[in-house]
């Protein structure tokens, strides 16, 4: 199931991603996943699931300004939508630690404080979003001016 289920996310994210990263650099990570995380335990594999979730709805709305949201929400979800176990945090360290690895992203202060953020609990739309000049809005999954208008 997991060859099954991480080619189809190879696919996604290399068709998805930016044109610096290339496919090398997804089936690195992959792999490291797949040597760190047992991805038949459910409780590797969801905080697994709810990441790969994220990162594809945020390749898919393409919002500027939005990556700190994601990558909050995604560790939020990875940890409060699983079992809020120490393994969830670890898995999800594990993951962004993967992507960091391969080349797929860099790691920067306003990063890990984002990821900080969603793992504590935090509230990640109340920082990130608005306030952010991110217009993304997770109830509709739009991406306009207009979600963050305010009548003065």
């Amino acid at each position: 199931m997991f060859i099954k289920e991480g080619l189809i996310w190879m696919l996604i994210v290399v068709l998805t991603s930016d044109p610096v990263y290339g496919e090398f650099s997804i089936v690195q990570m992959l792999k490291c996943i797949k040597s760190h995380l047992d991805l038949k335990n459910e409780e590797e594999k969801c905080p697994y699931r709810k990441m790969k979730m994220m990162f594809f709805k945020w390749k898919q709305i393409n919002c500027e300004n939005c990556q700190y949201y994601f990558q909050c929400i995604s560790n939020y979800k990875a940890i409060y939508g699983c079992q809020n176990s120490e393994t969830n945090k670890r898995a999800t360290t594990i993951i962004r630690d993967c992507s960091v690895s391969a080349g797929l992203r860099p790691i920067t202060d306003q990063g890990r404080a984002a990821e900080s953020l969603g793992r504590n609990g935090g509230n990640c739309a109340a920082k990130y979003l608005c306030d952010s000049n991110c217009n993304y809005n997770p109830q509709d999954n739009t991406c306009t001016s207009s979600n963050c208008y305010v009548d003065v």
